[in-house]
């Protein structure tokens, strides 16, 4: 929890990179901005409809691990100043596998009495 914690704190910073691509990178308006979060809204449902079938193969540990690299993989994009690879760094920069592995990861090590609070701090960190 702490790694994703930690993880979750960077890449929250680099929600904020969007901006940047949108004016400087891609020398858009801002309302483009709409089309890269379309973009990136269908990365998520990729992920999210596949995160399960992910875990079963290969855990929630390599599953999350391989969440964090898909976002480091999508970002390398966003600095690139083409739009087709802003594009699909922002379809493959989702989070879902490493959100849904974490979360898996809890359920199935907490113990029942102590699920309430590592729920909540959870979700206190990584929200």
């Amino acid at each position: 929890m702490l790694t994703c914690s930690v993880a979750l704190l960077v890449i929250g910073f680099c929600e904020t990179l969007i901006f940047a691509v949108v004016d400087d990178g891609l020398h858009r308006s801002p309302s483009f901005l709409g089309v890269l979060m379309a973009a990136q809204g269908v990365g998520a449902i990729v992920e999210g409809t596949t995160a399960a079938a992910v875990i079963r193969r290969v855990g929630e540990q390599r599953a999350a691990a391989f969440g964090f690299l898909l976002f480091a993989l999508g970002d390398v994009f966003l600095v690139s100043g083409n739009l087709p690879a802003v594009l699909g760094g922002l379809v493959v920069a989702g989070l879902p596998w490493l959100l849904v592995a974490l979360y898996t990861l809890i359920q199935r090590r907490t113990p029942n009495h102590l699920m309430g609070r590592v729920g909540t701090t959870t979700a206190s960190c990584c929200s």
